[in-house]
């Protein structure tokens, strides 16, 4: 039977999945999986957590998400261990996605304990922005992390980015010494150029009126260069004045 819990709790979410991986045969899923089970299991984090009932784990297909219920800490710590470990295996990449946000604990079905809630969503949606080897966080987990000092080489602020459902979020990536991607997300640059071509009517009007000016500068520009092109032009000018002109 389905039981929840009363009250929620702030939960600290690191969500992994695999990139591409539905575009794997069989063989290179399972093989996929089994290194990346590998990768967690080398995190001193993951293994120090393991026998405390305030680790969730969740697998998810082509991945997992670890809700941790005490040190914020802990899931960027378990992050940079499992990107860290996933360095000697090539063609294992992977994105990461690190949230604080409030859970709820949960029975499922099979009387297993289950996660719901904005947070573990949030994180899923932190995730999804990123590309291979992205380690992306919340402005909010971001925001605890810093009071802890000691890590300012490893965050870097991304800007705002969109999430789904139309939301919008501050993203930062962790990386430095060869550990996570250092390169902005595509998913910013291609976001950015939409919102300024098509949400900025000005913009698109002054876009459209400078291509209407190469192309008249081009035309106009062959015409005075190809003596052809202008005595043509001086011909159809002169055929279609008025005869009384001509006189």
């Amino acid at each position: 039977m389905l039981s929840v819990s009363c009250s929620a709790e702030v939960a600290h979410t690191l969500f992994v999945d695999i990139v591409g991986f539905s575009r794997r045969s069989m063989d290179s899923q399972r093989a996929a999986l089994s290194d990346l089970q590998w990768a967690l299991t080398e995190s001193d984090s993951y293994r120090a957590t393991c026998a405390d009932d305030r680790l969730v784990r969740l697998p998810t297909g082509d991945g997992f998400a670890l809700v941790f219920f005490g040190d914020h800490l802990l899931p960027i710590r378990c992050a940079l261990e499992i990107a860290r470990a996933l360095n000697n295996r090539p063609g294992m990449d992977v994105r990461m996605g690190i949230h604080s946000g409030p859970c709820d604990l949960v029975r499922d079905l099979n009387a297993n304990e289950n996660v719901y809630g904005g947070g573990i969503n949030e994180a899923q949606r932190v995730m999804s922005c990123g590309d291979a080897g992205h380690i992306l966080m919340s402005y909010g987990a971001a925001d605890l992390w810093v009071q802890r000092g000691g890590w300012e080489e490893w965050l870097h602020p991304l800007g705002e980015y969109r999430l789904k459902h139309g939301k919008t979020a501050i993203l930062y990536a962790i990386h430095s010494s060869g550990i996570g991607n250092s390169r902005k997300p595509r998913q910013s640059i291609l976001w950015r150029l939409r919102n300024w071509y098509l949400r900025t009517p000005l913009a698109f009007f002054i876009g459209y009126t400078l291509f209407c000016l190469a192309i008249y500068r081009t035309a106009y520009t062959r015409g005075q260069m190809d003596p052809r092109v202008g005595a043509r032009h001086e011909a159809i000018q002169t055929y279609a004045r008025p005869t009384h002109i001509l006189q």
